[in-house]
């Protein structure tokens, strides 16, 4: 099952982004040091100077936090393409992989192994894009294909690009992906 952390933030929830950002950072530097399995609540608390029952507040567990983050960085995107503040593919690839790329989303996922966690929120904003931006119905089997092969795609490139060591840079992948965009109709894909 996807996890889902719903976004709607409260109004006694918005002065708590500070000691959620710190929570997240004292986690991101802890896993620069030592496996994520071996990083505690305790462990994370202390580095982000909060307590255990201030981490509790906000989440469940170490997994929790990366999980939260990780939705909010999608969610962002999505809010942008919904306000209008992304208006072709291209931009909206370039802001998606520059996301990805800029917080190293998709390593710190791979190294907590929740990598396949991540791709489940990723095709929630995929789902996202399709029926609330394109107005396309997934349940028109051809519309369905069409969006699990763009995504599926895009989950493979993404692989290959942050997880397989090979050196590519971000100008690389988005010179391919608009030369992707700009022959899609002579090949008919994204």
């Amino acid at each position: 099952m996807p996890y889902h952390i719903p976004m709607e933030i409260r109004e006694e929830e918005k002065g708590n982004s500070d000691s959620q950002s710190q929570i997240y950072l004292a986690l991101r530097a802890l896993m620069s040091e030592k496996p994520f399995g071996k990083i505690t609540v305790t462990d994370v608390a202390s580095r982000a100077g909060t307590s255990r029952m201030t981490f509790y507040r906000h989440y469940r567990s170490t997994k929790d936090v990366l999980l939260f983050h990780s939705e909010r960085t999608l969610k962002a995107i999505s809010d942008d393409i919904l306000n209008g503040n992304i208006s072709d593919a291209f931009e909206f690839w370039e802001k998606l992989y520059t996301e990805i790329e800029c917080s190293e989303l998709i390593m710190t996922m791979q190294s907590a192994g929740l990598l396949e966690e991540f791709f489940g929120l990723f095709e929630k904003l995929f789902i996202d894009i399709y029926v609330k931006v394109l107005g396309k119905d997934l349940s028109v089997l051809n519309n369905r294909l069409h969006m699990e092969f763009s995504m599926g795609g895009l989950i493979s490139l993404l692989r290959y690009a942050s997880v397989s060591g090979t050196s590519i840079s971000r100008s690389e992948i988005l010179s391919f992906l608009k030369s992707l965009l700009e022959n899609r109709m002579k090949y008919s894909i994204i």
